[in-house]
This record gives C-alpha cells, structure tokens and sequence, in this order.
C-alpha cells in the first residue's frame, strides 16, 4: 500500500489515495453541493452552508393573493393555479408594474418566468434608496424578451439628455412561449451579471450601481408573463463574485519539501524536477476540471495527465468505510451557474463557468486498477465525466 500526502501549512486538508500504484491526484480551477449519488450516478444536491444569507423565499403554491410587501401600481397581478400573473390593462395604456419590497445592497436574485399568451417582454430590475443617487427614475433593469435579452440602465428624468436610457449589454435569446426560465442576476459592488437558462450571460459594469436597493422592480408588457420561486440572497462574499486570482507556479527543489511530501516506498528513485511552467500552463488552459498523473515522488517524474472530471477544480478525493469514492468540488466562476442541460457538448471556453451551485458537491469517482496496471479515475455523473469541448487538451486513457 503506498500513500501520497501533501503536507502543507496553507491546507486544512491532507490529501491521500491509497492505491497499490501510486498517483498524484491534483486539479485545476472552478467547482459546488451534495451526497449519495442516484441510480444514474450523478451527483445529488443538498444543503450546505453558504456565505449568503436568505432573505426572500417566495412562491405562490399556498397563497391565493399577493402579501403585503408587494405593492402593484399597474396592470392585472393575480395568483393563479400556484404561479404570479401579470398582465397590462389596455385602459391603462403603462406596463403592468409592481414591486416587491426587500432592501438589498450586494446580493443575488433568482427567479422562474415563462411568457403565456401575448406576453411581449419582462423587465426585472431597481431603483436606488433615497439619497443614494443625485437621479430621478429607475436604476436599472433586465429586460427580456422573446427574441432578445440585455441589461439597460435607465434614464435621469431630471437630467434626459445628459443621462437617456443606455443598453450596456445585450444578446439574441431563444425564449419560447409557455416555458419556464431561471433568471439569476448578482450584484457586486459595481458589477452585475445576469444568467438566463440555455441563453449565454451578460456582465456589466457601472459607477451609479454601487448603491443600496429598497425594492424589486417588476414591469410586463403584453398579455401574460408568470413569475414564481422568487428568491433573494445577501451577497457577503468578498470579491467579484467566483474571482479566481491567479497565482505563478514557483518550482521548488526536493530539499524544500518536508518529508511527509513524498511517496512512502522502498525504491532507489529520487525526486525527479518538477514540471516546467510552460507545460503547466498547457495544462491550466482549459477550465473547470480534475487530473491526475502516476508519480513516484511528488516531485516526479510524471506520467501523462488523465482526466478524473470536468468541473471538480480544487476538488479533494476521499473514499468512505464502505470503499466508495469521492470527490468534493466547489463554486468558483465568474458568472453564476450554467445549466446542466446539454452541458456534455457545451464549449464554456469564454469565461470561468461552473454548473456548481455555491456550497460543496460531493461527486462520485470510479477508482480502480486495470489489467495492465493503469490507474483508472473518472467522475461517474455524465455531466462530470468527459471533458468539455473547451478542453485544451487531449486524453487518450479511457476505461
């Protein structure tokens, strides 16, 4: 039995596989929440504690009209069948309008929408606290509708030509009538970043955003737009959101690793150097995802790379009592979390993206020594287990 641990200040946690062929199992970059996996191996999700506090928590399955820290100033708002409808009335010739009363500064929201009937467009979005802005009007706004989506910042009424309405960022969208989308937006300090389900997210940046939120504002337009699992979180991490830093990798000689860094076998082996910058930032090119390489000391040689999972960067293995393995993976992205749909063939190469949600998922892990002696380590929920088309580099080991 040999064993890999690497002992370091910086780690809460020592990392060992005990296999009869040693491996040094590392990964690269993103990844969320768990445990038990199902009968199709993938990776359940449960409660974890999170940095975010729950402040809103909001469907309409009980309730029958709206509470009282909604106020509709426009339109037709009504509960129907466990869902909140909003509709324009002709007469009133104003989008239907209402706000939903929760005070925010940093945070993230999220909600389920879908367009019935000749529902033309919704528009979620703020207004600034009183006293936070010299400005009269909204702050800004998602605006979706079924062909196009953006985030626009609204005008100063007191100052029309100076400040007008401004689109910061827009993109096409594919929103079909009668389904439901998550919508998700985070605000962090300057920034916002919104995701819609299957629709590719948008990211902006503005000095007037940087302020306290008393409200939620709602607006639609057209015949019907629905609106349910409304949920809000106070946003206390630190950071852009899901910012990974990055770091230089230094080379180290053996001597300067303690003694517990190396494999502990009987061999006349010694420490070989460790990998070169550049075929480490080879390796760091693609995102999200774990490997592992069979090594004798921790400082090499190495053999090739093998992918063990997409989207399990910084993720721990660790088996339990019962022989299972596992993997912890974490949220780390700059963007919130993609879908899992189609995620297989999804090419995330534009930016650090995740389907982690933030928390911890443990994913589970196909561990085992095959005939000729190679160790075999692959995720066993498919969204995990092949990389994506975004991935750098080519692996030939397979099962």
């Amino acid at each position: 039995m040999f064993r890999i641990a690497i002992n370091t200040r910086h780690l809460a946690v020592t990392t060992a596989l005990c296999l009869a062929t040693p491996v040094l199992f590392f990964s690269v970059s993103l990844s969320s929440r768990a445990l038990e996996p199902d009968d199709k191996g993938q990776a359940n999700q449960g409660s974890a504690a999170q940095q975010e506090k729950l402040l809103v928590d909001e469907n309409f399955s009980n309730a029958e009209a709206l509470s009282s820290q909604w106020n509709a100033t426009t339109g037709d708002w009504q509960v129907v069948d466990g869902v909140l409808r909003a509709k324009e009335i002709e007469a009133q010739q104003h989008s239907a309008a209402a706000r939903r009363i929760v005070a925010t500064d940093d945070a993230i929201y999220q909600l389920r929408f879908r367009f019935v009937n000749s529902g033309e467009a919704l528009h979620f979005g703020f207004d600034p606290a009183p006293g936070q802005l010299k400005k009269r009007g909204h702050l800004f706004s998602i605006v979706v509708t079924p062909t196009q989506w953006q985030i626009l910042k609204h005008i100063d009424k007191n100052r029309p030509q100076e400040q007008p309405n401004e689109i910061l960022a827009e993109r096409k969208s594919s929103i079909e009538i009668g389904k439901w989308y998550q919508l998700r937006v985070v605000t962090q300090g300057k920034q916002v970043t919104a995701t819609i389900e299957g629709q590719e997210s948008l990211q902006v940046s503005h000095d007037t955003f940087e302020v306290k939120k008393p409200t939620l504002v709602f607006r639609c337009f057209g015949d019907g737009v629905e609106i349910d699992d409304l949920k809000v979180w106070a946003n206390a991490s630190s950071g852009p959101l899901g910012a990974v830093q990055p770091s230089k990798p230094t080379p180290r000689a053996a001597d300067d690793f303690p003694e517990s860094a190396f494999v502990q076998e009987e061999s006349d082996r010694r420490p070989g150097p460790v990998m070169d910058s550049a075929t480490i930032r080879a390796g760091l090119q693609s995102h999200d995802r774990a490997l592992y390489i069979k090594s004798g000391w921790i400082t090499g040689p190495y053999g090739p790379r093998q992918f063990a999972g997409r989207f399990l960067g910084h993720g721990t293995p660790f088996q339990t009592k019962d022989g299972k393995w596992w993997c912890t993976a974490f949220f780390n992205g700059n963007v919130p979390p993609v879908s899992r749909e189609g995620i297989e063939t999804r090419d995330l190469g534009d930016n650090a993206q995740t389907i982690n949600e933030q928390g911890v998922t443990i994913v589970p892990l196909d561990v085992r020594i095959q005939e000729e002696g190679q160790v075999y380590i692959r995720a066993k929920d498919p969204a995990y287990a092949t990389p994506g088309p975004d991935e750098a580099q080519e692996f030939t080991h397979d099962a």
